[in-house]
Formats: C-alpha cells, structure tokens, sequence
C-alpha cells in the first residue's frame, strides 16, 4: 500500500516535472523567454523535482525489478521452448 502512495507519487512528480519543461520549451520558441531565463528555469526545475523523484524512484527501485521480472521471463521463455522444440 505505501508503494502504491509512492509510485501515486512519483508519477505526480513526473508530470509536473515535463509540464514544467515543457512550459519552458514553449517560452523559448516563442522568445516569450531568453535563453538565459530558459536554462535558468531548466535547472531550478531539475533541482527542486529531479532529486526528489530521482530520490522516491531510487527508494522503489523500480528498474532493477524490471530487470528482474524481464530475466525470470527470459528464463522461462527459453526453458519452454527448449522443451518444445
């Protein structure tokens, strides 16, 4: 249950992050904003949410347990049709 909260969380996080960015690239190809004010706004962005979801994804440690899910699969998949033909 807190894991679900969690990946709630983190796919919040994320959405915000990329609305932010993009309201960034629009700014700057429309010249509403400079270069300078674009790449200031970027890395406040990436600062203030990218270690906070960098640090829930982390905690969840979701890509390992892709890995994982994807190598049993692997296994199975070869052990079947090792059996098969």
């Amino acid at each position: 249950m807190r894991n679900e909260r969690e990946i709630a969380n983190l796919r919040g996080l994320y959405t915000k992050y990329f609305n932010r960015l993009e309201e960034i690239w629009i700014n700057l190809e429309s010249d509403t904003s400079s270069i300078e004010e674009c790449s200031r706004s970027y890395f406040s962005v990436k600062s203030e949410l990218g270690e906070e979801i960098q640090s829930i994804d982390n905690k969840l440690h979701i890509n390992g347990k892709i890995k994982t899910i994807y190598q049993e699969a692997e296994k199975e998949a070869n052990k079947y049709l090792t059996t098969r033909y």
